[in-house]
């Protein structure tokens, strides 16, 4: 039984420091708007100032996430003057956005 919790113990740090080979920015490729480019998060900010003023101490952010990663790329919704149908906006959903926020999720959950 010693043995036993001697091996478990030094084996399960070991297992808890091992980098993941996923990363969340990783799941941006599930997230595509038709006809949408990447504008970048500096263009995101301009408009949406007080979310990117805290964003960097958010989880996503330590993990290397950006807007659109999970938002999808914005160039058709800072053209349409940002038109909520042209992103994916979870806080105002579209039929649009819930369509490609499930699709992400489901293709994202098939390759894990």
């Amino acid at each position: 039984m010693l043995t036993l919790l001697v091996v478990v113990g030094l084996c399960l740090p070991s297992l808890a420091t091992k980098p993941s080979t996923e990363s969340i920015a990783s799941y941006a490729k599930y997230v595509q708007i038709p006809g949408a480019e990447e504008v970048g998060s500096e263009t995101c900010a301009t408009c949406h100032d007080a979310v990117a003023k805290n964003f960097g101490h958010a989880f996503h952010a330590q993990q290397g996430v950006q807007c659109e990663n999970c938002h999808g790329p914005g160039s058709l919704h800072v053209d349409g003057g940002g038109e909520i149908s042209k992103i994916v906006a979870f806080s105002k959903r579209t039929d649009q956005s819930i369509a490609i926020s499930s699709r992400a999720a489901l293709e994202a959950f098939a390759d894990s």
